[in-house]
């Protein structure tokens, strides 16, 4: 589970990356 929310964190991250730009 710990695992999943890592890669959670990472994909909002990359999504908020994209949508300021």
């Amino acid at each position: 589970m710990r695992e999943a929310i890592e890669l959670d964190r990472d994909t909002i991250y990359m999504a908020e990356k994209v949508e300021r730009v």
